[in-house]
Formats: structure tokens, C-alpha cells, sequence
């Protein structure tokens, strides 16, 4: 039992260098994110301005989500300053919580993408032990 929980301790931790899933958008092609769960479910919200949805991917692997998007080349501008994202970004998230990432669910509405996915469910089966 000690194992398993320090082996989580260490997980946990490694999260912090491995992920960047609470930072701010202030870094470039960083993305603003929010999760949220309830019993039944987890939902990723992404901020993501001014992409046309079939530049946007997303795929679960090893729950992390990873989301790209390429922004579109607007031929003939010369910035003189802006703010708007001009570039192609991706992310990754590790989910706090294990999903089924087969009921992946997406909608992007408002420069928002919207993820939810059903929570995990485990088997919890006890099993009964005799002792002589």
C-alpha cells in the first residue's frame, strides 16, 4: 500500500514538469484551459480565438489530451501590432481524471472548444479472503 502511494506521490509531482495544464496564456501559443468534473463526467474547456474547426485536433492518449490548431495565413497583412493569435499552437493536458476516452465528446462554439468525456468507471469488486 505505501508503494502504490508514493508511486502516486512521485506521479503527481511529475505532473507539475510535465504538463502545463493550469498555466496562463500569456506564454506564446499557450492556451487557456479549464477543467471541471462532476460524478459522471469531465469536461476540458479551451480558449482558442479565430480558428475555423476543421484546423482543430484533438485525440486522448494515455489521458493526456492533446489539441493542435493551425491558424489561418492571411496573405497581404503587415501587423503593425496585434494580439491575435497568428500562429499554429498545441497543447497538452493531463486529465486529472481517468476518462473514457472512447465517449470523447467535442464542440466548438465561440472561439471555445468543449470537450467532455465520461468518467472511468472501475471495477471495485472485493474479493473475500479466508484466514485459517
Amino acid at each position: 500500500m505505501f508503494t502504490s502511494q508514493l508511486n502516486r506521490l512521485f506521479e503527481d509531482f511529475g505532473r507539475i514538469f510535465d504538463d502545463a495544464s493550469f498555466q496562463t496564456a500569456q506564454h506564446p501559443g499557450q492556451l487557456a484551459c479549464n477543467l471541471w468534473a462532476n460524478d459522471k463526467e469531465l469536461i476540458a474547456q479551451v480558449e482558442i480565438p479565430g480558428i475555423d474547426p476543421q484546423q482543430l485536433s484533438a485525440h486522448v492518449e494515455k489521458n493526456v489530451l492533446h489539441i493542435s490548431a493551425k491558424a489561418p495565413a492571411i496573405e497581404g497583412r503587415s501587423y503593425v501590432k496585434g494580439r491575435a493569435r497568428n500562429e499554429s499552437v498545441t497543447r497538452r493536458i493531463h486529465l486529472p481524471i481517468e476518462v473514457d476516452e472512447a465517449s470523447a465528446k467535442a464542440e466548438y462554439t465561440n472561439g471555445v472548444l468543449q470537450i467532455s468525456f465520461k468518467r472511468q468507471v472501475k471495477d471495485t469488486h472485493q474479493i473475500k479472503i479466508k484466514v485459517k
